[in-house]
């Protein structure tokens, strides 16, 4: 995998903008301004809470309540924790349809979206997002009248489940298009294309 390599700053590691950030937006800043550093930590934080919470459900006998929401929940505990961003931006968790998963309230244009997925892949030489999305993220038509638009900064997850919880994680950050998602088949979610270079060179590893 040909992965974007981070710009070292004072010691902090940094996603560098690809060209279609500024193509797509009005950002004019090189680098993705929260380092990977300070989001692997939040990361963290919201996966040690997670298993925190789910040991709680299982002492109680209510594992019934976990079902197949992990990404939601992963999702609104990256929310909880993403305040401790290194740089100082606020941010809220989004209403689901037509506002990004963690929406930036000090800069809309630095919102993230969160894609989690149970399929980790540990050969380091072959380790790379496992990702599907639905199919609206491949086939909606990008307009002006879109509620959402579909090329954003992701949050990328790929984790392991032992009884119910994480204990194996891998995590990328990267600015996505809505093209680089695959069309699916009838039915079938959409993939994110990314054994396709080009998708390869706006993503950067976390972890």
């Amino acid at each position: 995998m040909e992965f974007s390599k981070p710009e070292d700053i004072d010691g902090k590691h940094y996603y560098v903008n690809p060209k279609e950030v500024f193509e797509l937006t009005s950002i004019k800043d090189k680098i993705f301004p929260i380092s990977l550093e300070s989001l692997n930590f939040i990361i963290n934080c919201a996966i040690r809470q997670y298993n925190t919470d789910v040991e709680l459900l299982i002492n109680k006998d209510k594992t019934y309540l976990m079902g197949n929401t992990l990404g939601r929940a992963l999702e609104y505990l990256l929310s909880k924790f993403i305040h401790l961003n290194d740089a100082q931006f606020k941010f809220k968790q989004g209403n689901e349809g037509n506002e990004p998963d963690l929406t930036n309230i000090s800069v809309y244009e630095y919102s993230i979206e969160v894609k989690t997925s149970k399929t980790l892949i540990k050969d380091p030489n072959k380790c790379r997002p496992i990702i599907t999305g639905n199919s609206s993220y491949a086939k909606d038509k990008q307009d002006e009248t879109s509620k959402k638009t579909k090329n954003h900064y992701y949050i990328l997850i790929n984790y392991k489940l032992e009884n119910n919880k994480i204990i194996d994680y891998k995590a990328w950050f990267g600015f996505i298009l809505q093209s680089d998602w695959l069309i699916p088949n009838k039915g079938a979610a959409s993939k994110l294309d990314i054994n396709n270079p080009e998708v390869q060179k706006r993503i950067v590893e976390i972890v």
